[in-house]
């Protein structure tokens, strides 16, 4: 569990070293219930490297996506109209 918040800055220097050139650009993901997207890529590191962060509830940046629950309506039946509806029949 994350005990503090994680910016994308603090997300990005955990896995990059912070004198590394980088290029970081915002994904349009086409799923609505995944949060905001950025790439970030290593650009002259021996190997290159991209890494993907996700935006999660809070604010957060993490390495994996959000998984979000779509807005639901849902139906329940309270007491009140329960006895209203026992009363008239």
């Amino acid at each position: 569990m994350s005990t503090g918040h994680a910016s994308l800055r603090m997300a990005i220097d955990k896995w990059f070293d912070h004198t590394q050139p980088l290029r970081v650009r915002r994904i349009q993901v086409d799923s609505p219930n995944t949060g905001r997207c950025v790439r970030v890529e290593g650009i002259e590191a021996p190997a290159p490297v991209t890494i993907y962060f996700f935006e999660h509830e809070g604010g957060d940046w993490r390495v994996y996506p959000a998984i979000r629950r779509p807005t639901s309506m849902g139906a329940f039946t309270c007491s009140t109209e329960r006895e209203l509806q026992l009363s008239l029949s």
